[in-house]
């Protein structure tokens, strides 16, 4: 049985130009076109198996997850050892049970927002936070109608590393997340250098940043002769001045951050804090986009990929459990 046309350009736009060249490759499609438009026509003229098409919709996945922003949100579980000693990850999960998400019978709409917990996670508890938002719409005829968004944010939970993290793409998201785990009865607080005098937090973050660069070119494999620039730049720090504003210094990827004037003014003059730094840093030759530190409220790093997208998503997952592990080696257990 072939596939649908309607269902095969929407893959099929979906893909970059570049890609639609290396896929014309293989089914042996070969046009002077730099239109997507004329390449997706030509691949409609192709008959496409079911295997085929499942083909090209494995490949997307790759792709899409290879370009996605990656990272966590993460805090402790407060007293872990407290809960049923024989496995408090049970009782986290029947923690979350009593917060089941409730779907409608088709699965299309969320009646009732609350936890899924998936059996197949890679961890030992994980799953998504399923919530809606109401809105209104005005269809064409003038009617205003009602409509709904549906919203799934990841978690999972740790008991090795006794944290509970959340995979969501805005702060204001995994905010909103931890305040229903607490409702739970769940005791949570977050990872990082939050109770630390300022200085002390300050002199953590320096050596991170050292300690970063050190680990970047442990971890590459050509030789950059010294080049700091090229293995991790700082293009930003956030630094919190009197326990709420937040001050945010654009760099030029300069190597000790804490001799920028500015910062240096604010550090020292303000007590200030440097809570969070971005840049870009170069894993085994790729260049990747990250942000790594903490807020009031949580630990937090995130990566991704630069570049153009090759299908390889084996460096993307290296480089962020690569950053990961650096994060919980400076920012974890402070106490």
């Amino acid at each position: 049985m072939s596939v649908p046309n309607d269902k095969l350009r929407a893959a099929l736009g979906m893909l970059k130009l570049r890609e639609l060249r290396d896929l014309g490759y293989e089914r042996d499609i070969d046009i002077s076109s730099n239109r997507k438009d004329d390449w997706v026509d030509e691949f409609l003229r192709l008959d496409w198996s079911k295997e085929q098409f499942s083909e090209l919709i494995d490949w997307i996945v790759v792709l899409e997850q290879e370009e996605k922003s990656r990272g966590k949100y993460l805090v402790d579980i407060v007293g872990i050892e407290s809960l049923v000693d024989d496995d408090p990850v049970e009782e986290i999960r029947e923690k979350f049970s009593e917060m089941e998400v409730e779907f409608s019978e088709n699965g299309s709409e969320v009646v009732s927002e609350g936890f899924e917990i998936e059996d197949n996670s890679s961890v030992e508890l994980g799953g998504t936070y399923w919530s809606k938002t109401d809105d209104y719409i005005l269809d064409p005829l003038g009617e205003l109608r009602e409509t709904s968004r549906i919203y799934g944010t990841g978690f999972g939970v740790d008991p090795d590393k006794e944290q509970f993290y959340i995979s969501a793409s805005l702060p204001a998201k995994a905010e909103g997340l931890l305040n229903i785990v607490e409702r739970t009865g769940l005791s949570l607080s977050p990872v990082g250098y939050q109770d630390l005098a300022n200085d002390e937090a300050n002199r953590k973050m320096e050596r991170f940043v050292e300690d970063f660069e050190i680990k970047l070119q442990e971890n590459d494999s050509q030789e950059r002769f010294g080049d700091f620039v090229s293995i991790l730049q700082i293009k930003q720090v956030k630094i919190e001045v009197d326990e709420q504003s937040i001050k945010r210094i654009d760099f030029n990827g300069r190597r000790n951050i804490f001799d920028h004037p500015d910062v240096r003014m604010f550090v020292e003059d303000r007590d200030g804090r440097v809570s969070q730094i971005e840049g870009t840093m170069k894993y085994n030759g790729q260049d990747f986009f990250f942000k790594t530190g903490y807020t009031p409220k949580f630990g937090t790093y995130t990566i991704e990929k630069k570049g153009q997208r090759s299908g390889n998503l084996a460096i993307v997952e290296e480089a962020e459990n690569f950053l990961e592990e650096l994060y919980q080696d400076h920012f974890a257990h402070m106490d």
